[in-house]
């Protein structure tokens, strides 16, 4: 790795805007970032949301909720040269949320929730954990740029409610009672979401989703979802989905000073 010469970075790819004495450098899918002066840059790479663990209806709270994709945020030296840019997609019900990643540097998804039913189904492990089902009381932890799912309620015929999707700034929220958990709250960088016309709700990425309709951004008191009939968290947030929704696509997202 060679020294930069003291001249300014230059760059190009994706959606470029200036804000605060940075260029930034917005992906919303897949795509190439070019850089033609080396030096330190700024990296934000959010992986894909879990899905939601398949709730019958609407207002079903029994399924898990998804777990967010996971956020990293880093300064990375990069060479002159062409780096392949991989924007994970929105998971589908009962679906792992994808890897997003920037040349070398990259990020999981979330783990989907789990589906009720007598056995407790449990979730899936990811950037974040899925939520279990109602009768699935564990928790699933989540990896280096995440973390865990809440714990889901069951007793006997009393189905209770499934896990809280574990977010990327905070886990999901145990129950051993009704109502619901919610799902961990995101990362707020309100710079980058500012600049780039990104983020939701003050610039939240990767929240955790709560069962019963709630697609995740920071979480149950917060969390308006992108569909308010499925739960779905919004597009380029890694916000897992609610119990019956499916989770956000990521983001990639390069800054340095101009």
């Amino acid at each position: 790795m060679s020294a930069s010469s003291g001249k300014q970075v230059e760059a190009s790819g994706g959606t470029e805007t200036t804000s605060g004495g940075y260029k930034y450098h917005t992906f919303t899918s897949s795509d190439t970032f070019t850089v033609t002066q080396p030096g330190n840059i700024e990296i934000l790479v959010v992986g894909g949301g879990g899905g939601g663990g398949n709730g019958s209806n609407v207002s079903d709270r029994h399924s898990g909720g998804g777990g967010a994709g996971g956020v990293m945020l880093q300064t990375v030296f990069f060479e002159p040269g062409d780096y392949p840019v991989i924007v994970a997609g929105g998971a589908g019900q009962r679906t792992q949320g994808n890897t997003s990643y920037l040349g070398g540097n990259s990020v999981e998804g979330g783990g989907m929730g789990g589906a009720w039913n007598a056995g407790g189904a449990t979730g899936t492990r990811g950037a974040s954990g899925g939520g279990a089902g109602g009768y699935g009381t564990g928790s699933l932890p989540g990896g280096y740029w995440g973390h865990r799912s809440g714990t889901a309620f069951g007793s006997g015929s009393n189905v209770g409610v499934g896990g809280a999707g574990g977010g990327a700034g905070e886990p999901g929220e145990d129950r051993s009672s009704r109502p619901s958990g919610k799902g961990g709250d995101g990362v707020q960088l309100t710079e980058w979401a500012t600049a780039t016309s990104t983020g939701v709700n003050g610039g939240y990425y990767g929240g955790g989703g709560q069962p019963q309709n709630r697609g995740g951004y920071t979480g149950y008191s917060l969390g308006r979802a992108a569909s308010v009939s499925q739960g779905s968290a919004d597009a380029n947030t890694g916000g897992g989905g609610s119990s019956q929704g499916s989770g956000g696509s990521g983001i990639v997202i390069a800054r340095y000073a101009v």
